[in-house]
């Protein structure tokens, strides 16, 4: 999915992909899709410009924690039930990165 928003002079795009696999290396596979995804979308005559790219998962594996931070313009957030906190940080993220509000 791809969060696209206009604010009259620019275009801010966050790509947002929900993933159901949550071991090392599908984490770092969808990882690697998102680093796709960054250096290829465009909006043509738009002065489009994505801010992030996150991959969305039910959990993942511990030793690749670092990649589920607020820190990173590409990384992942745990969305399952219970994971109040993870949907907190994503929206806090989400909002930073479109200019919301403050880093």
């Amino acid at each position: 999915m791809v969060l696209s928003i206009d604010n009259g002079s620019e275009t801010a795009m966050i790509v947002l992909d929900a993933k159901y696999r949550c071991s090392r290396e599908s984490i770092h596979d969808a990882l690697g899709d998102m680093h796709v995804y960054r250096d290829s979308l465009k909006v043509s005559g738009w002065g489009a410009k994505l801010r992030g790219a996150f991959i969305l998962t039910p959990a993942h594996a511990p030793d690749t924690a670092v990649y589920f931070t607020e820190q990173y313009r590409i990384g992942g957030f745990d969305l399952a039930p219970g994971q109040d906190e993870q949907a907190e940080m994503l929206s806090l993220h989400l909002k930073m990165l479109v200019g919301i509000t403050e880093p």
